[in-house]
């Protein structure tokens, strides 16, 4: 039998787990998730980068329904907030290049023919100023889906 105290939430979904789960996948991925939300996550690892999967934890960890790696149908982008519309790419160095910025701003304008913004946030921003990227990001967040 397992005692109420010995269970906790998955940050992704409703579900609940027990304290061996929650600090296996807190000290492993920063936040605590069921075994099935785990999976998902490693599926992902893959097609992100170490700085996309601070920045969803941090968001996630914050209450933020963030998914990372997310396919709208036509394209994938880092990180989508998908009831306040709001896609967002973690930059590195080669988004300064020309060819790769207009690649981008053609992405970002499809998108807000869909109603999605898109922000653009830079590496040095994620590793640098985290938790103030975070807040700025829950409000925008918050903001948009009080809109909708």
């Amino acid at each position: 039998m397992i005692l109420s105290h010995d269970l906790d939430y998955c940050m992704c979904c409703p579900d609940q787990i027990h304290y061996r789960q929650f600090t296996f996948s807190v000290d492993a991925y920063g936040i605590p998730m069921c075994q099935d939300c785990v999976r998902q996550y490693i599926g992902k690892i893959p097609g992100s980068t170490e700085v996309e999967r601070m920045l969803y934890a941090a968001l996630v960890y914050k209450g933020i329904p963030a998914e990372l790696q997310y396919s709208d149908g036509f394209k994938t982008v880092d990180i989508a907030i998908v009831p306040a519309r709001l896609h967002i790419e973690v930059d590195g160095d080669q988004h300064g290049r020309a060819d790769q910025a207009l690649i981008d701003l053609l992405r970002t304008m499809f998108s807000l023919g869909d109603d999605v913004v898109t922000l653009r946030i830079p590496n040095s921003l994620v590793l640098e100023k985290l938790e103030e990227t975070v807040s700025i990001l829950t409000r925008v967040s918050m903001s948009r889906q009080q809109a909708a």
